[in-house]
């Protein structure tokens, strides 16, 4: 996340596939959900690996799970930066 100037100004970028995602625009969540959706096979199990830093709002870790679960993702794992 990049500090605004205050909390509510913080900008939640994803990093998926080597493309950057920020958040707060919704055409880009579009586009990272499809993203999600076209890594997803048929028949084989999908696990996502979310590594967030932990100024990453739970909300904003919740949104990208269910994001991940409705593009067919099986499993979601989350990890934070120590």
């Amino acid at each position: 996340s990049i500090r605004g100037t205050n909390d509510s100004d913080r900008e939640e970028i994803v990093f998926f596939d080597d493309v950057r995602y920020r958040l707060k625009q919704e055409e880009q969540k579009k586009r990272l959900q499809r993203a999600f959706s076209l890594r997803t096979t048929e028949g084989r199990e999908t696990t996502l690996l979310i590594f967030a830093d932990r100024k990453v709002s739970h909300g904003t870790v919740v949104d990208l799970m269910n994001m991940a679960l409705i593009a067919g993702v099986d499993k979601v794992n989350i990890a934070a930066k120590p």
